[in-house]
Formats: C-alpha cells, structure tokens, sequence
C-alpha cells in the first residue's frame, strides 16, 4: 500500500520493490482492493494502482502505532 502513495504503480513494478513473487502479489492486491485500501487505475493507456483515503488514513494509523512499538524507551 504505502508503494501506491506516490501515485500509480504498475504490479510489476510492487512486486520487484515488494520483493513479491507473482501469485503474492495478487493475493495481496486482491486483498486491499477487496477491502478498499487501493484501487485499479485504468485507462487506455495505462493500468496501476492507487492508494485510496480509506487506504492513507490506514497506513497512517499502521505508521504511528509502529513508532511506538519501535521506540526503545522502557515502559
């Protein structure tokens, strides 16, 4: 999801900068277009992904709470 932010990506291009195989990378791009993270892009010439708002605020959410569990500070 976070590749899509910068705009759209083609699935070849996730999955060499996911390091996905072929079928992972449908599971998974099946799975948040499911469930409305990202979505197909299509147009004539073209056809890739997007994150969509539902997706961002997610990812921002993942972001944050991956922070806290990453600092070093004891509790």
């Amino acid at each position: 999801m976070q590749l899509c932010i910068e705009g759209a990506k083609r699935k070849t291009e996730i999955i060499y900068k996911a390091n996905l195989n072929s079928k992972q990378a449908v599971l998974y791009l099946s799975y948040l277009q499911r469930n409305n993270f990202i979505r197909a892009d299509k147009t004539p010439n073209w056809k890739g992904y997007r994150i969509t708002e539902k997706g961002a605020k997610f990812l921002s959410k993942y972001l944050q709470i991956k922070q806290i569990l990453d600092d070093d500070e004891p509790y």
